[in-house]
């Protein structure tokens, strides 16, 4: 595992002068692969965010039917 990480730290390194929003947009896809977080974390994280917005746009509804 530390013999796949060592070419991209070297890469990252070099780079060190290259824009963020371009690094991470080339490079994002194929380096979160290497990263311990699940795909199942992630979905739970989206989800969560999910409710959280409906529950903000039920909230607002709520309070606008309560102005009338």
């Amino acid at each position: 595992m530390h013999k796949t990480l060592n070419p991209k730290r070297q890469k990252s390194q070099e780079g060190s002068n290259v824009p963020s929003p371009d690094f991470s947009a080339r490079d994002a896809p194929s380096s979160l692969e290497g990263f311990p977080i699940s795909q199942a974390s992630v979905v739970k994280a989206w989800e969560l965010l999910g409710k959280y917005n409906l529950w903000k746009l039920l909230h607002k509804k709520e309070q606008f039917s309560e102005k009338k």
